[in-house]
């Protein structure tokens, strides 16, 4: 996946739509009724939105840490010479 594409993928929320979640819960053998979709759709954005927001933290932690051990590597390195 080009830079630019997987740059404009992490940074797009992506949100079940009102309209889309029908068909996706057909596709998986269920039979959505009209009047439940507005609840199944926001349950699906909260888990959705948690579930991107731990994403998030765990780049965080690992960025951090990637750092981290550069830096330390680099310490090293300066040392040596």
């Amino acid at each position: 996946m080009p830079a630019l594409c997987a740059a404009w993928a992490s940074s797009f929320v992506w949100l079940l739509s009102v309209l889309h979640g029908p068909r996706f819960l057909l596709l998986q053998g269920w039979s959505p009724q009209a009047p439940d979709m507005p609840m199944v759709v926001a349950i699906h954005n909260s888990v959705n939105e948690r579930a991107w927001s731990e994403v998030s933290h765990k780049r965080v932690l690992l960025l951090s840490f990637l750092v981290h051990m550069l830096v330390r590597r680099a310490g090293s390195l300066c040392c040596a010479l």
